[in-house]
């Protein structure tokens, strides 16, 4: 079993990134854990070929001509000037949670109003993968109980963003999460806010989700984005999760999404009949972290995820953008 296991996740893993075929002496190099890289891969990769430039735009075309799943996910590849990179701080914040929801030894609590706590997330974790990682583990830790969350604040443009999310223990172990956001993904035709109500299967899931979603919203993330991550994170079902798996998940496809936003920003939003330009690391960073969740997920949870459409579709794009650097363009 765990030798079927270990061949699945490698049929399904993109293998290694930019480490053969396109690395050069001439290469710059950027110091190990820069912002979209991850440690010890400093080296960035050449500028395309025009025959990877040609086949991006044929992989785009037949994205944008098929069903509706695989638009979504071309149209979430050409995204730009939208989303912070993944470990970038993104202003200042705050956050203000439930009292009963701050896990053991957690730093940087200050007292609120009663029955909730107050964290300073300015400089150190007003990133989204730090808030994808706080939210998880606030929510894991509440459990089946209720509980209310809020990130407010300026993001670096002086932008004001306030995150509310609610917390509500349902039957049969399910959980209800509602988002109400600043965000331009949650708003109607008119401008006005709006709730999005989601039914989590279990307290898991739900911290999956919490953590995700929260990330993104605060990166400013597009509406498709955010759903096709509300798909990912659902087609979970009732799977059991650790705490450990819970952080992993809530992390890893996060920063794929974050990352999936930034990679064919130059080839535009209504058609591909030319791009102007990559976002190299961001591609890099999309296939580390999607080989991430594939590589540390459990077998349960790997299996509902490999059945979604979006994350199907998604690896599928990377695989081959990845098969095309790597033979040259």
């Amino acid at each position: 079993m765990h030798q079927t296991l270990v061949s699945w996740k490698r049929t399904l893993a993109l293998g290694a990134v930019f480490t053969f075929a396109i690395v050069s002496p001439s290469l710059a190099h950027t110091p190990p854990g820069s912002n979209g890289l991850t440690p010890g891969s400093g080296i960035v990769p050449p500028n395309p070929s025009p025959q990877f430039t040609q086949e991006i735009i044929r992989i785009l075309q037949a994205l944008r001509s098929g069903n509706p799943t695989q638009q979504t996910i071309a149209n979430i590849l050409v995204s730009t000037g939208r989303l912070y990179r993944y470990n970038e701080t993104i202003g200042e914040l705050r956050t203000v949670i439930s009292q009963s929801a701050v896990p053991p030894n957690e730093p940087g609590v200050e007292q609120d109003a009663p029955g909730f706590v107050r964290f300073n997330l300015e400089g150190e974790s007003s990133i989204p993968s730090q808030i994808a990682t706080r939210f998880t583990r606030y929510v894991d830790t509440l459990g089946n109980q209720n509980g209310r969350f809020r990130i407010f604040g300026n993001d670096r443009q002086g932008v004001a963003r306030d995150l509310r999310v609610e917390i509500l223990s349902k039957s049969e172990g399910q959980v209800e999460l509602r988002f109400t956001s600043t965000s331009p993904a949650l708003k109607d035709a008119t401008g006005k806010q709006m709730t999005e109500t989601i039914l989590a299967p279990n307290s898991k899931v739900a911290a999956v989700l919490a953590g995700v979603l929260a990330a993104l919203d605060i990166a400013n993330a597009s509406p498709l984005t955010l759903q096709t991550a509300k798909s990912m994170v659902l087609s979970l079902g009732n799977t059991s999760l650790t705490s450990a798996e819970i952080l992993q998940l809530s992390q890893g496809l996060a920063e794929m999404l974050i990352a999936s936003e930034a990679v064919f920003g130059g080839c535009g939003e209504a058609s591909a009949l030319a791009c102007t330009g990559f976002n190299m690391n961001a591609l890099r960073t999309a296939i580390q972290s999607y080989n991430k969740v594939v590589n540390e997920t459990s077998g349960t949870a790997l299996l509902a995820l490999s059945q979604n459409p979006e994350f199907q579709t998604l690896g599928d794009i990377l695989r081959r953008v990845r098969a095309t650097l790597a033979t040259g363009g």
